[in-house]
């Protein structure tokens, strides 16, 4: 047994000895082979586009509201019949993720203007299409909308735009959570141009802020407005009840009834009611003031884009090892089974 064992292991040995002398025999058709598969590498080097990516971090800093202030400001309200409702935010870290892909915060990104590169305050979109170059695509000439105005709202801006977003969606933008409590998340735009890539990123960030600080505190914001315009039209009340009072107060110097001066008490006593409100209102516009700071979140730019932006396109070199590897393994893998069909006929 052991015997058999030990010729088994010899023929084995031999036969890889044979075919590495059979490998080795050929080297004139594999430095051919490797030198065909590095101008593949070459050529393909010079096709890949280059992939530009910029990432910006921040921290999304949640509103804290006093439930005591908040409380004041609904009672008041809901005195003059306003119904200011909850203060709690629907928003959470994930629903922050989804709004930087929704087609309203990428839509208002794009039609935003800007410097980019030698380009001075031109629209976003308008950028992105000349850097696929769109334009001059037989698509869009057939089609057209080479001559396109994004300032001009049209059922053709709507459509190329739905496009634009699903590409950017789908291949240029990723959100992700940099820790597990995922209270810092990183926002990443690959695109051709570094330049565009990191304008992008800035402005996404700005449209997303202006977004999400006015959904959280649309009901403060409400509720100052109708306070501010209720203290107005109290104040207004009160100016005019004031004249008048002084006025009649004046014709009332000679009466000395006291049904004559009923006006005037009566008057005396709408100036002390309404002072008494433009007092209480004046003091509840100022806590609705600081409501509103309190409800007001905070986007935080922790690190931004800093031009030059790295090139995430695959190196020359990395790219030239795997073709020599492949070279190599696919051209041993002929000469063995080359080999083994010649010594079976």
């Amino acid at each position: 047994m052991d015997k058999t064992d030990d010729i088994t292991l010899k023929e084995i040995l031999r036969t890889i000895s044979d075919y590495k002398s059979e490998i080795l025999s050929r080297k004139k058709l594999i430095f051919i082979t490797v030198l065909i598969f590095c101008v593949f590498a070459l050529l393909l080097s010079k096709v890949i586009e280059s992939k530009y990516q910029a990432d910006i971090t921040f921290v999304v800093q949640s509103p804290t509201s006093n439930s005591s202030s908040l409380s004041n400001i609904g009672n008041i309200a809901s005195s003059f019949g306003f119904d200011i409702g909850s203060s709690e935010s629907t928003f959470s870290q994930a629903n922050v993720m989804e709004l930087f892909k929704s087609r309203r915060i990428i839509e208002a990104t794009l039609l935003k203007s800007a410097d980019v590169n030698d380009k001075k305050n031109i629209l976003l979109i308008d950028y992105y299409a000349n850097v696929k170059n769109l334009r001059n695509s037989s698509g869009w000439i057939n089609d057209k909308i080479d001559k396109i105005d994004f300032n001009i709202k049209s059922n053709k801006r709507d459509s190329l735009i739905s496009l634009f977003w699903n590409d950017i969606v789908n291949d240029n933008l990723e959100v992700s959570f940099n820790s597990n409590d995922a209270s810092i998340i990183t926002l990443s735009f690959i695109f051709q141009d570094q330049y565009f890539a990191k304008v992008f990123v800035e402005n996404i960030i700005e449209e997303m802020g202006k977004f999400y600080v006015g959904y959280n505190t649309s009901q403060s914001r409400n509720t100052l407005e109708f306070i501010q315009n209720r203290a107005d039209s109290v104040y207004l009340e009160l100016k005019l009840a004031e004249e008048e009072y002084a006025k009649i107060k004046d014709i009332n110097q000679r009466i000395v009834k006291a049904s004559g001066r009923l006006k005037e008490l009566q008057l005396m006593r709408t100036v002390q009611v309404l002072n008494t409100m433009y007092l209480e209102l004046v003091k509840n516009l100022e806590l609705s003031k600081l409501t509103l700071l309190q409800e007001t979140p905070i986007i935080e730019v922790m690190d931004g884009p800093v031009l030059p932006l790295e090139d995430k396109k695959i190196k020359p070199l990395v790219l030239y090892a795997i073709f020599v590897f492949l070279a190599i393994l696919l051209i041993s893998i002929y000469i063995i089974l080359r080999k083994i069909v010649i010594d079976n006929k």
